[in-house]
């Protein structure tokens, strides 16, 4: 622990110098700003890209999510980006090459790399936070288009109007389940915490969590809105959690649903991330047509 500390410490001590010696030269000007209520609206709006500096090593939503900060709340959509791969770049003559290969394996899958024209809107713990700024500099140097986020993520997790996703896994989301559902067994709707399925009809309808609803992800925007006004008609946007999970951990549609729904006003998005590969892994009692109906028991006459 002492020695993690003491190299977290020496991190910050050179994230400190490097913007003194650039700024004292004139490198680089203030990095351009944004304002939470700016990025309110500009989620899951095509172009831009959210990355979460909060976590120092390693790049994507597999490191991401084995990060408690990361899974705890983040910014919906936002990618988890280590500023220690910034750190290690010394050549400028490779800058470029080696933030393209940064952001590559950011994600948010291997298939879907960060486009090299994407608006990059960067966030730390908070205002003082020298990670921003540091990549910032970085990424311009690069000649991305890059904002820091006002405030980072303590400026908008105070924010009331600003959504929040968290990562639960299969036994936090039973466990939440469990609160209306007894021990999972039976099919019916949790009348205080809906749980929506992004994958294909058919497979939804042949194995699913204990009431879950399908939704189909392509149509969002009307979608979600009457599932809720027809199976949670108490449901509250502002205050009530939401549920999205899909094919698993390879499987971006419950993440793009937590991105939509923020855009619609939700503010209490939960993702379920391991999806139906991880809910079976857990053990956890499964609905739908390929599941033999539980016995009932009768009492003999």
């Amino acid at each position: 622990m002492a020695n993690l500390a003491a190299r977290r410490t020496a991190q910050w001590i050179l994230l400190f110098l490097i913007i003194f010696v650039s700024r004292s030269f004139g490198a680089q000007e203030v990095p351009e700003r944004i304002s939470v209520a700016q990025l309110v609206t500009s989620l899951d709006v095509s172009g831009v890209e959210i990355l979460d500096l909060r976590v120092d090593v390693g790049e994507g939503l597999d490191h991401g999510a084995a990060h408690a900060i990361y899974r705890a709340g983040h910014i919906p959509g936002a990618l988890p980006f280590g500023v220690e791969a910034l750190q290690a770049i010394t050549d400028s003559n490779e800058r470029t090459k080696a933030i393209s290969a940064a952001l590559s394996r950011t994600g948010p899958r291997p298939q879907h790399p960060i486009a090299n024209d994407a608006q990059l809107v960067i966030y730390g713990a908070d205002e003082e936070d020298p990670r921003a700024e540091f990549a910032a500099l970085q990424l311009r140097l690069a000649g991305r288009k890059v904002q820091v986020l006002e405030g980072g993520w303590k400026a908008w997790s105070q924010t009331k109007e600003a959504p929040i996703v968290e990562i639960v896994d299969a036994n936090e989301l039973a466990r939440r389940l469990e609160e209306a559902n007894p021990d999972l067994k039976t099919d019916l709707h949790s009348p205080h915490l809906p749980v929506f399925d992004l994958r294909p009809k058919d497979a939804a309808r042949r194995r699913r969590l204990p009431g879950a609803a399908i939704l189909d992800g392509h149509q969002i925007d009307i979608a979600l809105p009457e599932a809720l006004a027809i199976n949670w008609p108490d449901f509250n946007r502002t205050k009530d959690p939401i549920v999205f999970y899909c094919y698993g951990r390879t499987c971006i549609r419950s993440r793009d649903a937590g991105m939509a729904a923020a855009r619609l006003g939700y503010r209490h998005i939960l993702w379920f991330r391991d999806g139906m590969p991880g809910w079976e892994e857990a053990g956890l009692p499964v609905f739908g047509d390929e599941v033999p109906a539980a016995p009932v028991s009768s009492s003999v006459p």
